[in-house]
């Protein structure tokens, strides 16, 4: 298994690159990134072309995973399967850049499901029937199906929710007491909360 820290949208919301945003010393995306490699797993950081100059002064290049543009897909997608093409045998770690509250506890969650469930496609966190697709691990199988069905044209849906459907999951219900573990950053009025 790898980790996987997304960074690749484009924040329009947030009107600069989330990913790169400082939290102290770090970027977000590093914070994300220590909370990950915490768990013994090496750890990627996948961003778009346009920003992969910019986290350079922060990654080395064996650590980002840039888009891989001829895969027809967008949205958090497009960096997940471009780790997938890097790595076609290992499950996918993914946690989004801006989920500043994660936990390595919630981490080791997930973790552990993947062993003591093993066979479903998707391990994954819903908070009141809602799912959390970007804190999961996608499994290779699951993603080369996935990628094999946009190539082919069979799916035509970008968005992760879509993505899942028709796939075996894994669901963990997130407790009302982490549901603040699970909160996106996206605009400057979100931060003001952290």
């Amino acid at each position: 298994m790898i980790g996987l820290v997304l960074c690749g949208g484009e924040s329009k919301r947030m009107g600069r690159d989330k990913g790169l945003i400082l939290s102290g010393k770090k970027t977000w995306a590093g914070v994300i990134a220590e909370k990950i490699q915490s768990a013994g797993i090496s750890t990627y950081i996948s961003v778009n072309a346009d920003s992969s100059k910019a986290y350079r002064k922060f990654f080395s290049d064996e650590v980002l995973i840039v888009d891989d543009l001829s895969i027809p897909v967008r949205g958090p997608l497009t960096g997940i399967l471009a780790a997938h093409r890097h790595f076609p045998d290992e499950d996918i770690l993914v946690i989004a850049c801006d989920m500043q509250n994660m936990t390595a506890d919630i981490i080791q969650k997930l973790l552990v499901a993947c062993r003591e469930f093993p066979g479903y496609n998707v391990y994954l966190f819903s908070r009141e029937n809602e799912p959390e697709p970007l804190c999961a691990v996608y499994t290779s199988g699951c993603l080369s199906d996935v990628l094999n069905k946009f190539i082919e044209g069979d799916r035509l849906r970008f968005s992760m929710k879509s993505v899942l459907a028709g796939y075996e999951l894994f669901i963990i219900p997130i407790e009302a007491t982490e549901f603040g573990h699970f909160d996106n950053f996206n605009s400057p009025d979100d931060l003001s909360r952290n």
